[in-house]
């Protein structure tokens, strides 16, 4: 048996290739994927959105962006594309977590290709 802890996210001395983990949620799939060079993180989720589901992507990507503060990454991309339905707290959620990586000066991309409809909601808090 291998013995070795596993590399941690913060460990740049790990294989160049990204560390990916599912995270749990009741009914969307979230992963979240680690740069090889600990730059930047990407949230992902898919699939129908529920609320509880968005409270857990408030909960892990807020963790992220609270982490971006005094270390790396400092990039923090969500991807929406492959959401193909979500309840309304999913912006609200978003919009939260875009409010609060402003205000403590931390990257966050959000993109979405307009499958979902996010796109216009997202777009219409930036007019």
């Amino acid at each position: 048996m291998n013995d070795a802890p596993a590399p941690s996210r913060r460990d740049t001395t790990r294989p160049t290739a990204p560390f990916v983990e599912t995270l749990p949620s009741p009914s969307a799939l979230i992963t979240r994927r680690v740069a090889s060079d600990a730059a930047s993180v990407v949230v992902a989720i898919a699939g129908d959105v529920g609320a509880h589901d968005a409270t857990v992507l408030h909960h892990w990507v807020r963790t992220e962006i609270d982490n971006s503060r005094t270390e790396q990454p400092q990039i923090v991309v969500v991807i929406l594309t492959e959401v193909t339905s979500f309840a309304p707290g999913l912006p609200e959620a978003l919009h939260a977590l875009r409010r609060h990586a402003r205000e403590i000066g931390v990257g966050l991309h959000l993109l979405d290709f307009g499958r979902s409809g996010l796109h216009r909601i997202l777009q219409d808090e930036r007019s």
